[in-house]
């Protein structure tokens, strides 16, 4: 059974799938969710994915800040630090992948990786620091999106809940929604 509170959920087709829970333990099946099998054990799991097949695995480690990543399934593993709070990861194409990290004092960014997870480069454009999930349009990798729920009180608590936008790789933001505290809250999506 699976041990800790539940942070993640990803399918890869349906048979290979991995969940992540805050407690930090990652279980991978490969046989639709029948069997699991705990593949690593860590801080605070934000997320887990595939990238482009059951072979590529990533796992973003909420504190101190860092992304795991395997090339062979899950048996051994790489740590590559980003010293921010990380959020999630979203698998794109092609070794490609992106992910929210920040904190309170510099906002948060989104990374990009081209080389299944092993380095990862910041993209300039910055929204608020309390933003925990974003999305990327699936047939458009520049197209992505940021829920701010705007709920901590904080230094950089300012009162409001926001969409941030962006139309070029995370490169700059726009406000394309913007409400009092507490009005978004939850995950982002895209259909």
């Amino acid at each position: 059974s699976l041990y800790g509170n539940v942070s993640h959920i990803f399918f890869l087709d349906r048979n290979n799938g991995l969940v992540s829970t805050h407690a930090g333990e990652i279980y991978k099946t490969s046989d639709g969710g029948t069997t699991w099998t705990t593949i690593l054990a860590i801080g605070s799991a934000t997320s887990a994915c595939f990238l482009d097949n059951p072979n590529n695995i990533l796992v973003s480690e909420f504190q101190p800040g860092a992304v795991h990543y395997s090339r062979d399934g899950g048996a051994t593993w790489s740590i590559v630090q980003n010293n921010n709070w990380i959020r999630e990861i979203i698998p794109a194409k092609n070794g490609k992948a992106f992910l929210l990290s920040g904190d309170w004092p510099t906002g948060e960014h989104v990374w990009l990786t081209t080389d299944y997870g092993a380095s990862w480069s910041e993209q300039s454009g910055e929204a608020n620091g309390d933003s925990y999930s974003f999305n990327v349009e699936g047939c458009d990798n520049k197209n992505m999106f940021i829920a701010n729920e705007g709920y901590s009180y904080t230094a950089a608590y300012d009162g409001r809940s926001r969409i941030y936008a962006s139309s070029d790789g995370g490169t700059s933001w726009s406000v394309t929604a913007n409400y009092a505290t507490k009005y978004f809250a939850g995950s982002v999506t895209e259909g």
